[in-house]
């Protein structure tokens, strides 16, 4: 057990690599690219300039709440989880991906990131554990889309082009949303 690892090194180490996502690393630089994919509803999301000390895990295909009963939303996570360094802290970043966003998939996209925090606080526990260490994480919550529906008003039907990037708040968490296909990891950070 190494008491220098920090969090991500931890996470790699207690998770198998098919939970993981590989960080494309810059040449000569500290900083690499990943390619977020969520099958189900056939997207793709950059994020560029990320950290290569960071871990990418694919949180939701963990399958951690095989004894948890099916019904209502006990068992809806988020797709990743980002573990970046930042400065003397860890940043958490849970990351729902939605093709399309509607107020449906908005509503629905909070509630899984706000569902996740129980599993991350747990790797957490784990990491710590075998580490013998603990470490500071704060956690952000993201839900990233490639578009966002037509909005309807007074004038015409218009869609929203380009990047876009918000924040709301949903029970005691705040939820960054950004429509676009990439992002900087600085970015996803600010919210």
């Amino acid at each position: 057990m190494s008491g220098t690892k920090g969090f991500a090194d931890q996470l790699e180490d207690v998770l198998r690599a098919d939970k993981l996502q590989t960080i494309k690393r810059r040449d000569g630089s500290l900083e690499g690219d990943v390619v977020l994919k969520e099958t189900d509803a056939d997207m793709c999301f950059g994020v560029t300039s990320l950290p290569i000390s960071s871990t990418v895990v694919k949180i939701g295909s963990l399958q951690h709440l095989t004894g948890v009963k099916e019904t209502g939303d006990l068992r809806k996570i988020c797709d990743y989880l980002l573990v970046i360094p930042t400065g003397n802290l860890w940043s958490a970043v849970l990351i729902e991906m939605k093709k399309t966003l509607d107020q449906k998939n908005k509503e629905k996209g909070r509630e899984q990131l706000r569902r996740s925090i129980p599993v991350v606080k747990y790797l957490e526990s784990l990491c710590a554990i075998q580490a013998e260490r603990d470490w500071e994480v704060v956690m952000r919550y993201v839900v990233v889309a490639e578009k966002e529906s037509p909005r309807l008003d007074k004038g015409r039907t218009r869609v929203v082009a380009g990047f876009r990037r918000w924040r709301e708040k949903h029970e005691k968490i705040s939820v960054a949303f950004f429509v676009g296909d990439s992002l900087t990891a600085k970015a996803l950070l600010a919210g």
